[in-house]
């Protein structure tokens, strides 16, 4: 798995239509989602497809990958769709604080 740069048009010149993802899709290469699930990065294609799964912090209950409604701090954690559409606005919005509170200093 590869990271790819902040900055990934740079690397190749813009009128070139072999850019990042191109190049590590040719190499066989998989490119490194921003998600970590149990301590560990996974890639965009299984972040895409679903193939793994994450704790909610709000419902504590394991869900796929593609449920994903916000996630925050570095490692994530992550707020699921379900809980968004289920629960009432106002303990949704206490969570949400919560977690911003709880990772103001992160940067990503």
């Amino acid at each position: 798995m590869v990271v790819k740069p902040k900055d990934a048009r740079d690397i190749f010149p813009s009128f070139i239509e072999n850019n990042f993802e191109a190049q590590a899709k040719r190499a066989g290469i998989e490119i490194r989602s921003e998600i970590k699930v149990d301590g560990s990065y996974i890639c965009v294609s299984c972040k895409k497809v679903g193939k793994v799964d994450f704790k909610c912090e709000l419902c504590q209950k394991r869900k796929s990958t593609v449920l994903i409604q916000e996630s925050f701090g570095v490692p994530a954690e992550h707020l699921c769709v379900e809980c968004y559409e289920n629960v009432p606005a106002k303990k949704w919005e206490e969570e949400v604080e919560r977690l911003e509170g709880r990772y103001v200093y992160d940067f990503y």
